[in-house]
């Protein structure tokens, strides 16, 4: 992807910036995630983290616009009946003695969809964003 001229990066580093975050892609459904997403990568492997995909959509939109509307439906399709979104895909923290219990993502995913919506102009895109 040619990259406009930036002060801080050159185009190789970007290359290589945007196939980093193209090799923590998952295409298969993972944890109740249907739709593609952006795994942290490493020794996380396939499981998804809320904030780790909605900072990768941050930047990976401007280059496939698709994957908003991936996050939004997930994050959707995963939240809970209360209204709890995951922190990530199993939900459970039983390997830290002191949590018992599933712990709610922060509310970064929330720009996310919320800058989406306010830069698409679809409606029916929107509405999911502010359900």
């Amino acid at each position: 992807m040619p990259l406009i001229k930036l002060p801080f990066c050159t185009q190789d580093e970007f290359d290589n910036a945007v196939k980093t975050v193209e090799m923590c892609k998952v295409e298969r459904p993972v944890w109740g995630f249907m739709h593609p997403f952006f795994a942290p990568g490493g020794a996380y492997g396939e499981c998804w983290w809320s904030l780790d995909a909605a900072l990768a959509v941050d930047g990976y939109k401007w280059i496939d616009y698709s994957c908003e509307e991936d996050i939004v439906n997930n994050l959707l399709e995963t939240m809970e009946s209360d209204g709890r979104v995951k922190l990530y895909g199993i939900d459970g923290f039983g390997h830290i003695p002191s949590v018992k219990e599933p712990i709610a993502s922060i509310p970064r995913f929330y720009d996310t969809c919320y800058t989406a919506a306010k830069r698409r102009n679809d409606k029916d895109f929107s509405q999911k964003v502010f359900l």
